[in-house]
């Protein structure tokens, strides 16, 4: 059995190992007035729902804008995919267009070193007609008494006649075709360079169309940055007014100790009152205290011979796991320097109780956040030392917080059973 626990602010002092950042959370509360107006002691109940509506009516007005940009900037991110394509597909076009006005032009300078070769070779043979001619007016002028005369025999001279004959008309015959040759030469380097001509136009069409296509997407681009700021300020209004909310339930819940003569907390609850309820629906897989898993006594236990200090709910992966009572989010942790918790989340009471989420997937609330009974705070898993995914649920009486080298977390000891809460 246990009993109700009256926790005095002189005696059972509860000692918090936090950051300086929740350090300084706590002085300005106990320092400061609620936005500036308002004493942390005289804040009643309907102060503070009516705060609290207010602050959840701006946060689902910045959670709508907030869907709203986000729709937007996938619409734009869609578009800009589009638009990539549309620049890589053109870009394809470019580099055809390019490599086929490269060849072109290596043709079209390749064509101009054979027309300058055939140039070359049409003054040759037109220097071995200048020569040929010359030596035809220089015989031209021996009569043809005279060519018998030298001639040995009749056979002789007409072969001296045809030779002359057959070297004017070889001349002529390669000069004809080193002219024709030119001819087509040039005619191929004009149809290049009209094909080159043609493939640089469609290329610098294609250019105007990609920068085009490049303009519109840096116009989208730099919507989805206006969008992303405008997101980021919405998620701002979120986060501010969450930790007001979560001021707010502070100034409460020391209006409320603030009412005792003893200042401190009274804690609700024993032999199943309902204060709490269930934070997740599933089996129970392992009970609070000594467990035949526990093994108590025993140094080599799992829990170095303690008792298990919570209860064991068992469901599915990634289930959704619920505030068990209203509070705000003490604190929260994560498996690599937890030693064994995973990630987990702390919920402070208004009573002065806490209690405790471990092995979790992942969060679905910050630190600060004022969180009301039943609200999804996270989702199953089984992160740290388990056997399988599961939520390990402790009620702490007495919190202890360590932020040390090595270790963010509650101490162990410090719980009652939570089912004398639920």
């Amino acid at each position: 059995m246990h009993f109700l626990r009256v926790e005095k602010a002189n005696k059972n002092k509860i000692h918090f190992e936090i950051s300086t950042k929740l350090q300084v959370f706590v002085s300005l509360v106990l320092l400061c007035t609620f936005f500036g107006a308002t004493p942390i002691y005289s804040m009643s109940q309907q102060e503070y729902q009516d705060q609290v509506s207010q602050l959840d009516a701006q946060i689902a007005a910045a959670n709508a804008q907030i869907t709203q940009l986000s729709a937007q900037k996938k619409s734009l991110s869609n578009e800009v995919s589009i638009l990539d394509s549309q620049i890589n597909e053109i870009q394809l076009k470019i580099n055809v267009f390019q490599q086929q006005i490269d060849l072109t032009t290596k043709q079209i300078d390749n064509t101009n070193l054979q027309i300058v070769q055939a140039e070359v070779d049409l003054k040759t043979q037109k220097e071995i007609m200048s020569e040929y001619l010359k030596t035809m007016y220089i015989e031209g002028q021996v009569s043809t008494i005279e060519l018998i005369a030298k001639s040995k025999s009749f056979s002789d001279f007409v072969n001296q006649s045809e030779y002359m004959g057959t070297m004017q008309q070889n001349v002529q015959d390669t000069s004809d075709k080193i002219v024709s040759l030119k001819q087509q030469l040039e005619k191929q380097k004009r149809e290049m360079e009209t094909e080159k001509a043609k493939n640089e136009q469609l290329k610098t069409e294609q250019v105007a169309a990609q920068q085009g296509i490049l303009n519109q997407k840096s116009t989208k681009d730099n919507l989805i940055l206006q969008t992303k700021g405008q997101e980021a300020n919405y998620q701002a209004i979120v986060k501010a007014a969450q930790r007001k909310e979560a001021d707010a339930w502070a100034s409460y819940q020391l209006a409320i100790q603030g009412a005792s003569s003893s200042g401190g907390s009274t804690y609700v609850g024993g032999s199943g009152s309902g204060y709490l309820s269930w934070p997740i629906n599933g089996y129970l897989s392992q009970g609070y205290g000594c467990t035949e898993y526990a093994m108590c006594g025993n140094p080599n236990g799992p829990y170095g011979g303690k008792i298990h200090n919570g209860l064991d709910i068992a469901s599915f992966s990634g289930d959704p796991i619920h505030a068990a009572g209203d509070g705000y989010v003490l604190d929260e942790g994560y498996e690599f320097n937890s030693q064994g918790w995973g990630n987990w989340i702390i919920i402070r009471h208004s009573n002065g109780l806490a209690t405790l989420y471990a092995h979790q997937s992942s969060f679905a609330v910050v630190t600060g956040q004022a969180v009301s009974k039943g609200q999804v705070i996270g989702y199953e898993g089984s992160t740290g030392n388990s056997t399988g995914a599961h939520v390990h649920f402790s009620v702490f009486t007495n919190l202890i917080l360590y932020n040390v080298a090595g270790y963010h977390g509650p101490k162990y000891e410090g719980t009652v059973d939570p089912r004398s809460f639920l």
